[in-house]
């Protein structure tokens, strides 16, 4: 994920300043302000990592790549017959869609329909990004997600 400020382009410079000043790989890497958590990826495989950032996405996302150190199984899933999640939420075949009703919150807000000046997705994208976000939130209610 791109965002201001994000420091991918700096990596190599920033792995070069360590090299130079750090004896030897491994103990504790800190990236204080985290925001994607590019830098802290980075390092991952060297150091224990230690994140930090106001801004819950961050937190949010850290949770998910710095955290974790195996791949989801998605065992529950394939017991109902759902072998491979993210295909399903990709091909997945959507039924009609009523734009009054509250689970399409990205397509009411963020699509040209009835006029609206608003076009950040197409409609198709946004009426895909809800069921995406509908079906997860189904799933972890049903306790389909570990």
């Amino acid at each position: 994920m791109r965002f201001i400020g994000c420091k991918s382009n700096l990596l190599n410079n920033i792995e070069a300043v360590i090299n130079q000043n750090v004896q030897k790989m491994g103990g504790v890497f800190c990236d204080i302000f985290s925001g994607t958590g590019t830098v802290a990826r980075h390092f991952k495989p060297y150091y224990e990592i230690h994140s930090n950032d106001a801004l819950y996405f961050s937190y949010v996302i850290q949770k998910a790549t710095i955290e974790n150190n195996s791949e989801p199984t998605f065992s529950k899933l394939k017991n109902i017959g759902i072998l491979d999640p993210m295909s399903f939420l990709e091909d997945a075949k959507i039924q009609t869609y009523d734009y009054n009703d509250d689970k399409y919150f990205i397509t009411n807000n963020y699509t040209p329909h009835d006029d609206c000046s608003r076009m950040y997705f197409s409609n198709k994208n946004a009426v895909r990004i809800d069921f995406i976000r509908n079906t997860i939130e189904a799933w972890k209610k049903s306790n389909l997600l570990d």
